[in-house]
């Protein structure tokens, strides 16, 4: 293998979200787990709530 992965899998995601995301590491196709994409949207609603709007 050969470069970075960019597998984003929180470790108490599913069996079947840690498999695939192991079995497409050799692949160009991304993967972020539900969970982690909940906690990066409600990680940024948070900062931009702290913006007022213009």
């Amino acid at each position: 293998m050969s470069g970075r992965g960019s597998r984003y899998v929180l470790k108490h995601a599913p069996p079947h979200q840690i498999v695939a995301a192991v079995r497409n590491v050799t692949t160009a196709e991304r993967v972020l787990s539900s969970t982690a994409v909940k906690q990066l949207t409600d990680g940024v609603t948070a900062q931009m709530s702290a913006f007022p709007a213009q």
